[in-house]
C-alpha cells in the first residue's frame, strides 16, 4: 500500500513525451509541389551525445544528431502513435494476405511454366507399356533357368531396359536375378 501512493503520484505527474519533426534538409517552400519531404515525424524517447531514439509509427528508430538540420515541435504522443498502428493493423493484415496470395499464384504459374518447358524439351513421352517379360522355366534338377532360344545377354538387356523405364522394385529384383545367372 505504501508503494502504491508514490507510484500513482509519479504516474500522474509524468509529462507525456511530445512529438517532433526531425528535418534532414531545409523544408521546401510552401509554394513547391513536392510531396516528398526529407523528414521524420516521431516522439523523442531518449537522446545521447550522438543519437536520437525516436518512436515512430511501426517501431523505434535511431537517428544520428549530425544528420538532423532542424527540429520542429508537434503535439503527437506515443499513445497516438500506438492508436495509429492499431488502426492500420487491419489494413496491413489484408495487404499481407493479398501479397501472400499473389506470391502463391506467381509460384504456381512458374511451376506450370517449368513443367511445360520440360514437356516441350523432352517431347511427348508415352508412359512405359506394362510389358510382361517372359519368365523362363526353372529346371530344379540343374538348378538353373532353361533359356528357350533366348540368350542371357538379351535377357539382361531387356531386364535392365524395363527397370530403367519403370524404376519399380520388382523389376530391379528381376534384373539382379537375371544378372546372377
Amino acid at each position: 500500500m505504501r508503494i502504491l501512493a508514490p507510484l500513482l503520484c509519479a504516474l500522474t505527474c509524468a509529462v507525456p513525451a511530445k512529438a517532433d519533426t526531425y528535418w534532414f534538409a531545409e523544408p521546401p517552400a510552401a509554394t513547391e509541389e513536392n510531396p516528398v519531404f526529407d523528414c521524420i515525424r516521431g516522439v523523442l524517447l531518449s537522446e545521447d551525445a550522438d543519437n536520437y531514439v525516436l518512436r515512430v509509427v511501426g517501431g523505434e528508430l535511431t537517428v544520428a544528431k549530425k544528420r538532423v538540420v532542424r527540429v520542429d515541435k508537434d503535439d503527437l504522443t506515443v499513445e497516438a502513435i500506438a492508436k495509429m498502428e492499431a488502426d492500420a493493423a487491419a489494413a496491413l493484415a489484408k495487404a499481407n494476405e493479398e501479397r501472400e496470395l499473389s506470391q502463391q499464384v506467381e509460384r504456381t504459374r512458374l511451376d506450370v511454366a517449368v513443367a511445360d518447358a520440360a514437356a516441350r524439351r523432352d517431347g511427348p513421352v508415352a508412359p512405359p507399356a506394362p510389358a510382361q517379360t517372359p519368365v523362363a522355366p526353372f529346371d530344379p534338377v540343374l538348378g538353373a533357368i532353361r533359356f528357350a532360344g533366348v540368350s542371357k545377354t538379351q535377357l539382361v538387356r531387356e531386364a535392365t531396359l524395363r527397370f530403367r523405364q519403370t524404376r519399380s522394385a520388382a523389376d530391379r529384383r528381376l534384373m539382379r536375378e537375371v544378372r546372377r545367372l
